[in-house]
């Protein structure tokens, strides 16, 4: 035979194609299968940040200038709208979505991309390459800041998941 592969090795492969389809709800998976939480934790990261390595590019590759164009405008104006929103003392959820839309803003304009890519193995993993757009931001440095998230919430679901699997046994 030439290949002589065992069946942890194939688990953890297939751990690494769950995570880049599901993103890193695949961390309970690959303990299902009683991998190690190190092994696990390392193929959520593998599947994660190949998506984010994939996708980004061919995301932004994908959609037209014009659009980026509007989409930077809307994020500059819609501060401003919810802020006018907020004063005229509309309903009260209006007002809620107008201060949540001034406060993200706020933390979009302060931090840039970070943020955004950092939260978005949790969040969802389309919103990176959308904000990519939207904020008109270096392709490297999006998907550096994606990856670092991945590694990130990769270690943190499969900690917690795994702690929370002793506790139940």
């Amino acid at each position: 035979m030439i290949f002589d592969v065992d069946s942890t090795t194939v688990a953890a492969l297939s751990v690494v194609a769950v995570a880049f389809v599901f993103g890193v709800l695949a961390a309970p998976y690959g303990l299902a299968l009683e991998l190690p939480a190190v092994t696990v934790a390392l193929a959520v990261f593998a599947g994660t940040a190949g998506f984010a390595c994939v996708m980004v590019p061919v995301v932004m590759d994908l959609v037209p200038d014009a659009a980026g164009r509007r989409a930077r405008w809307a994020l500059m104006v819609a501060p401003r709208i919810a802020r006018i929103w907020r004063l005229a003392g509309r309903n009260a959820t209006g007002a809620r979505t107008a201060l949540l839309v001034d406060r993200s803003s706020a933390v979009v304009q302060r931090w840039g991309i970070r943020p955004v890519a950092l939260l978005a193995p949790v969040v969802g993993r389309w919103l990176v390459p959308a904000a990519g757009i939207a904020l008109g931001t270096d392709r490297l440095h999006l998907i550096a800041w994606a990856v670092a998230g991945c590694a990130v919430w990769a270690a943190v679901l499969t900690a917690a998941f795994d702690l929370l699997l002793a506790v139940l046994r």
